[in-house]
């Protein structure tokens, strides 16, 4: 007799929309775009965008967090080095 089959949950953490940041630098034709959100899962994302203005190319890395805190930590990080390379806050 076959073996029942076992699945697995995946189990949502909740939505809190209040806390997503979105921040836009720029420096010149270049601009950055930090986002803190969640994914449908309720995981924390941070997505970088990056590029050129006048040639609307661009790139973009996401990287999922252990938890909001520890996503929190790297979107300051990003602050901080778009602070430094002379980015302004748009």
């Amino acid at each position: 007799m076959p073996e029942k089959a076992s699945y697995s949950y995946i189990f949502c953490m909740e939505i809190d929309a209040e806390q997503w940041l979105t921040y836009r630098w720029q420096k010149g034709n270049r601009y950055y775009v930090a986002e803190l959100t969640q994914d449908l899962f309720g995981a924390w994302i941070l997505k970088r965008t990056w590029g050129s203005i006048h040639t609307h190319r661009g790139q973009n890395m996401t990287f999922y967090a252990d938890n909001y805190e520890h996503a929190l930590k790297l979107f300051r990080d990003v602050e901080k080095r778009r602070k430094a390379r002379g980015y302004t806050l748009t």
